[in-house]
């Protein structure tokens, strides 16, 4: 297995858009990765902008196969979802409610509760499960 790259705050993040930098966009470490949206309807925008992370609130789910990203996931979310409700969920609850998720990123889009409960743990989530360019990482900031 590849040694992944360091991403901290200090990483510099690019993202093709026509604007919006803000809660949930997406962004990579890699510039030609972000360039590759430049044309892609939908998917990116007419500019590549650039900025650090800035913060170390980082979740890193890279070089995990799909299963044992969405167990970390959900490990990280649980622990604050029980501890907010005062519930005793376990894993394989969170699997299930995420089973109709066939891509990772689709867990934060579809699923409220994690959209919820992420942001207040980590305000970045770094995954290598992207479709294009394929296994390409992306840096997802949770908050503005």
């Amino acid at each position: 297995m590849a040694t992944l790259t360091a991403i901290d705050a200090s990483t510099t993040i690019y993202r093709a858009c026509n604007g919006y930098t803000g809660e949930w966009s997406c962004w990579s470490p890699v510039r030609e990765t972000a360039e590759a949206y430049l044309n892609n309807p939908g998917f990116g925008g007419a500019s590549v902008v650039s900025r650090k992370i800035g913060t170390d609130y980082i979740l890193d789910l890279r070089g995990q196969s799909d299963i044992s990203a969405r167990r970390e996931l959900a490990s990280e979310i649980l622990r604050a979802w029980n501890r907010l409700r005062e519930r005793q969920d376990v894993i394989e609850d969170l699997l299930d409610a995420w089973g109709n998720c066939a891509y990772l990123y689709e867990i934060w889009e579809r699923c409220q509760y994690t959209r919820e409960i992420l942001p207040t743990l980590y305000d970045a989530v770094v995954h290598d499960q992207e479709t294009y360019p394929e296994r390409a990482t992306t840096v997802v900031r949770l908050v503005d």
